[in-house]
């Protein structure tokens, strides 16, 4: 027995079944009025409810697809203008109160619904089951016990329907004004959090101290805090080349230069050569003392 809201009547007109369960294709119109359909046992009458419940957003199965084929097919043509705000609500399509439904279903287990030729989810054929049709079965006054009918029945049967809807939209309007402030509070409770967090890295980085091109040296000293060890030998192998071991380099430079002073004496082409021993020597002599004293500056220091 179908069914629909007293207060905004609709009609099925068409109803076109393809491939589903043993029906190969039926296309079934409907006047005005009682529609009776009878028959014996397995000779489809379920399969036509079955059809109908895909349209107002029942689970859809494969194994509703007739044997061999790749998809199955709903198609219904609903007059009525109850719908029109479900419509209007989901943007979709209003043909002066006519409602085409479709729903498709594949073996892969995927499908579709569309209304009035817009895709749209299954949950939106749910919404307009209500105003299409109610399937009603030997358990159906059953659904008197769901709770959340009885305000829906009380409203229509005081008449109080569009009442009701403004108050619904008004209940709507409270609850999306508290969501946006809450949203406000979120916002600046965040900001306040972002504010102190900067705060302490400002802070952090005052007591640090940081001077320009720090970062540089710092790494520079990393490198000579890690190599501190092989510079130390380094160092002291060239002082001892340059002044400390018995062939150092500085003092066999004075060995050297008093036999240029010997060689000046019978070939004046020598003279030059003497005059720069100072700057000869003097650079020498600063490489041996900065090597002296690098080797003092050297303090490894693990944790810096």
């Amino acid at each position: 027995m179908l069914s629909s809201p007293p207060t905004a009547p609709v009609m099925l007109k068409l109803l076109k079944i393809k491939n589903i369960a043993v029906i190969s294709s039926v296309e079934l119109e409907f006047d005005s009025g009682l529609t009776a359909l009878t028959g014996e046992t397995g000779a489809g009458k379920s399969i036509l409810i079955d059809s109908l419940g895909l349209l107002l957003g029942a689970r859809a199965s494969p194994d509703l697809i007739r044997t061999g084929e790749e998809q199955a097919v709903v198609e219904a043509l609903v007059e009525g203008a109850g719908a029109a705000s479900v419509l209007e609500a989901h943007g979709l399509p209003n043909d002066e109160g006519e409602i085409i439904l479709r729903r498709e279903i594949h073996v892969s287990g995927k499908g579709r619904a569309t209304v009035n030729g817009a895709l749209v989810p299954v949950s939106v054929l749910r919404e307009l089951a209500r105003w299409v049709a109610t399937i009603h079965g030997q358990h159906g006054p059953q659904g008197l016990l769901d709770a959340d009918t009885h305000l829906d029945v009380l409203d229509r049967n005081a008449g109080l329907a569009g009442e009701a809807a403004r108050v619904a939209e008004a209940y709507r309007c409270v609850r999306e004004a508290e969501s946006a402030l809450r949203a406000l509070r979120l916002d600046r409770s965040e900001g306040e959090r972002k504010r102190d967090a900067l705060a302490h890295q400002a802070e952090e980085i005052d007591r640090a101290g940081l001077r320009p091109g720090e970062e540089e040296s710092l790494r520079q000293e990393k490198v000579v805090q890690a190599n501190a060890g092989r510079l130390a030998e380094l160092t002291a192998e060239a002082y001892a080349l340059l002044y400390d071991a018995e062939d150092a380099v500085l003092p066999r430079l004075g060995q050297v230069y008093r036999k240029l002073e010997d060689l000046g004496r019978i070939d004046p082409r020598f003279a030059p050569f003497l005059e720069a021993r100072a700057s000869v020597r003097s650079p020498l002599e600063d490489l041996a003392f900065f090597l002296r004293d690098y080797a003092q500056t050297l303090e490894v220091t693990p944790g810096r």
